[in-house]
C-alpha cells in the first residue's frame, strides 16, 4: 500500500520532477498542477465538512441547469471493490455515460495510453499501484493525458486524503459512498467545464500556421478551401459508411477527420472524432447520434475559419 504521508508525497513528487526535467521537458506540475515548493508554501484549508458541503451543491447545480450531452463524455473508473464496481457501474449506464472500469493504478496508466477519456474518478486506495501515484505519474508526464481532470474518491471524512489527493495533483474530491446525484452532479461539473474549455476553433492554431505564410494569405485560404470543400467531402463519406454500417472503415474515416481538426485547431470537432473512433459500441444508432455531433461541430469550425480569413483580408487591405 503506498504510504500517503506528507514527507513520503514530497519525497516522491520531488523524485518524478527531477525525473521529468532529466528529459527535458516540462511536466503537468510545470504547467499548472502543484509543485512539491507550492506544498510545503501552501496551506490546504478545505476540510471533508466542505468537500461534503461542496459535493451536494454540486447535485443541486445539476438538477437545475443539466448541460452537456453526457453520452459524449467517457469517464475511466478505477476501483478495486467489486461491489462498489458494480453500483458505479449502474450507474452510469443510468446517466448514458460512456465508461471503462479497471482495478488499480497500473490499469489506469495502461488505459489512459490505449484509449480517450474525459476524466478519472479514481480511488485512492489500490492494490499495486494507489491512486495516489497513479496521479503523480500522470501529472508529471508529458503524454497527451497529463492533464486530464483526476476525481479522488474515498470511504469516510478523511481530511489528510483529501490534502494528499490535491498534493498529487487531483482537481476535485468524491467522498464514498456516493449517491446517484452526488456522482451525476460531479460528472456534469466537470462535463461542463471541459466542453467550455475546448475551442470551436482555436485561432492560435492558426496563427502558427500564418508564420509560414505570405502577405496575402495563400496558405491560410488554401487551407479553408480544403477544409470547406474536401474535408466536407469526407464528412460526407462518413456518412455513406454509417449507413452502409462498416464499423472498421468508419473508425478509420474518423481518424482521418481527426488529424485534420487537430492541426487546425477545430477541438470539438475532433473530439467527436475521437468519440466516433475509440466508441466500444459503435451500433447504427450511436454512429449516427455521434455524426450528428461531429457535422455540427465541422460547421462551426469551418465558419469560424472563414471569419478568421476574411478578418485577416481586412487588416491586409489597411495595412496595403
Amino acid at each position: 500500500m503506498f504510504s500517503h504521508s506528507r514527507k513520503s508525497i514530497l519525497k516522491f513528487l520531488a523524485q518524478i520532477q527531477q525525473s521529468s526535467h532529466g528529459n527535458g521537458q516540462p511536466s503537468a506540475y510545470e504547467n499548472g498542477a502543484n509543485t512539491a515548493a507550492d506544498i510545503l508554501s501552501n496551506s490546504y484549508e478545505l476540510n471533508a465538512q466542505e468537500v461534503l458541503k461542496m459535493q451536494n451543491q454540486d447535485s443541486e447545480i445539476s438538477d437545475r441547469e443539466g448541460g452537456v450531452d453526457l453520452s459524449f463524455f467517457k469517464v475511466l473508473v478505477a476501483e478495486d471493490n467489486l461491489i462498489n464496481q458494480k453500483i458505479v457501474q449502474k450507474m452510469l449506464q443510468k446517466m448514458d455515460v460512456r465508461f471503462k472500469i479497471v482495478n488499480n493504478g497500473t490499469e489506469v496508466l495502461e488505459a489512459l495510453r490505449n484509449d480517450y477519456f474525459d476524466m478519472v474518478l479514481m480511488d485512492c486506495y489500490m492494490p499495486q499501484m494507489s491512486g495516489f501515484e497513479a496521479a503523480a505519474l500522470i501529472r508529471a508526464s508529458q503524454e497527451r493525458f497529463a492533464s486530464i481532470p483526476l476525481i479522488a474518491c474515498s470511504a469516510g471524512l478523511m481530511e489528510d486524503d483529501i490534502v494528499t489527493s490535491r498534493e498529487v495533483g487531483m482537481n476535485d474530491y468524491l467522498l464514498k459512498p456516493v449517491t446517484f446525484d452526488q456522482l451525476r452532479g460531479k460528472i456534469h461539473k466537470w462535463a461542463n467545464r471541459i466542453y467550455a474549455d475546448l475551442s470551436v476553433l482555436d485561432t492560435s492554431s492558426l496563427d502558427k500556421i500564418r508564420i509560414f505564410d505570405d502577405q496575402h494569405q495563400t496558405l491560410l485560404r488554401s487551407l479553408y478551401q480544403i477544409y470547406s470543400e474536401n474535408t466536407q467531402d469526407e464528412i460526407y463519406k462518413l456518412r455513406d459508411l454509417i449507413q452502409d454500417g462498416t464499423e472498421e472503415l468508419i473508425r478509420k474515416k474518423a481518424h482521418m477527420l481527426k488529424s485534420s481538426a487537430a492541426q487546425l485547431g477545430a477541438f470539438r470537432f475532433e473530439k467527436f472524432c475521437i468519440l466516433m473512433e475509440h466508441e466500444e459500441n459503435l451500433d447504427s444508432e450511436r454512429a449516427k447520434k455521434l455524426f450528428t455531433g461531429l457535422s455540427v461541430e465541422y460547421e462551426k469550425s469551418r465558419m469560424r475559419f472563414s471569419e478568421y480569413c476574411q478578418n485577416l483580408s481586412q487588416i491586409s487591405n489597411v495595412l496595403m
